[in-house]
């Protein structure tokens, strides 16, 4: 699983990145970024300043050396910032159309350069929500049945207690046992225990079906069936939802059944 992907347990050992600009005039490099660009900044003594930085992403691109690192600050409108960097007297490049984005250079007092472009590409920072699944409707269905199943299993649930209550308030001073072994009431609480641990699986292999979903490694299901892990969990988690209904409704018929015989 990604950094990204990891939600609030991400970056647990990185919390931060620390850029270094080499210049041979470090002290009008530093004026340019505090006074022009107006980056925060903390004076770690002698006038050494520490610039805190926008959001920030890292990019790898192919190289024929390592070691060779490049810092590009971005914007939303390259020409806007552009105009208003040239009000402050700052030179930029030429702007180039490039794949990944509009890119041009700003000059710096100390004779360096550095790259700022307007990105075509996603972009993406810490604060970043977690990036879906191309099978974003999956998860939304999921949820969805979910929800369903919430209240059929607080439905079941209440099915199990009922049966006693009506009993003890319509039977009459009778013995309780004697319409506990009668085969409606067997077959009633058999088919509701049974909806009851059909919604269990239900809720186990949803959660499963969206951990393979997201990317999470679950491949047992294809080392022990053969089978598709996003396709067995689902299908298990359709036929555990579809039997909770069906035997949550037998077992209601059942009741019923019992109940009219009184």
């Amino acid at each position: 699983m990604s950094a990204i992907q990891r939600g609030k347990e991400r970056f647990t050992m990185i919390k931060g990145s620390h850029v270094i600009v080499y210049s041979k005039d470090p002290e009008s490099d530093r004026a340019f970024f505090r006074d022009v660009l107006k980056f925060p900044a903390v004076d770690t003594g002698s006038g050494w300043l520490i610039f805190a930085l926008p959001s920030a992403e890292a990019a790898f691109h192919p190289a024929e050396k390592n070691d060779v690192h490049e810092l590009y600050l971005t914007c939303d409108d390259l020409q806007a910032t552009m105009a208003s960097l040239e009000a402050e007297k700052v030179d930029c490049g030429q702007v180039q159309e490039v794949q990944w984005g509009s890119l041009t250079t700003i000059s710096l007092p100390g004779g360096g350069k550095i790259g700022l472009y307007q990105p075509k590409h996603p972009t993406v920072t810490s604060d970043s929500p977690l990036p879906l699944p191309k099978d974003e409707w999956k998860l939304k269905a999921n949820a969805n049945y979910q929800e369903v199943m919430k209240t059929l299993m607080t439905l079941v649930t209440a099915s199990l207690v009922l049966p006693v209550f009506f009993v003890r308030t319509f039977a009459e001073g009778k013995p309780l046992a004697c319409y506990l072994r009668t085969p409606d009431v067997t077959r009633s609480w058999g088919l509701l225990f049974f909806s009851l641990f059909s919604g269990m699986v239900f809720y186990v292999t949803s959660a499963k079906f969206v951990k393979v979903v997201c990317g999470g490694g679950e491949e047992w299901p294809k080392k022990w069936f053969g089978i598709d892990p996003e396709k067995f969990f689902e299908s298990v988690r359709d036929v555990s939802g579809g039997g909770t209904g069906v035997s949550f409704l037998a077992g209601l018929y059942f009741a019923w059944r019992f109940f009219k015989g009184l």
